[in-house]
């Protein structure tokens, strides 16, 4: 993987991630899947908690892990997270879909 893989230089509306590094020193008689599973599962946990904290949008978060939106529901929702709506928050995306579908009849 390269550093690109993990969002460097993605400039995103509510946070910059810049290149960075984080080594964290691993014992020599760890297998190498091991190695991957914790770097995978250490870049989700930091996704995870800048997701929570409003830093990351859904669409930032699938892009610094590199998944599509599905599986980006799928991590979230194996660390607990649950998006809340309110009734006008819901109620302003029913109305947003159906002037979409007007309009898409329309042409």
């Amino acid at each position: 993987m390269t550093m690109a893989d993990f969002g460097c230089g993605y400039k995103g509306h509510l946070l910059n991630l810049s290149c960075m590094t984080v080594t964290v020193p691993i014992p020599d008689n760890l297998d190498e899947a091991l190695v991957r599973e914790l770097d995978q599962a250490a870049r989700e946990a930091v996704a995870v908690r800048l997701y929570r904290e409003g830093k990351l949008s859904h669409g930032q978060f699938a892009s610094f892990l590199g998944i599509g939106r599905g599986q980006a529901d799928e991590v979230l929702g194996r660390h607990g997270v649950v998006d809340e709506f309110t009734a006008d928050q819901i109620a302003a995306q029913v109305q947003a879909s159906r002037s979409l579908r007007q309009q898409a009849h329309k042409q």
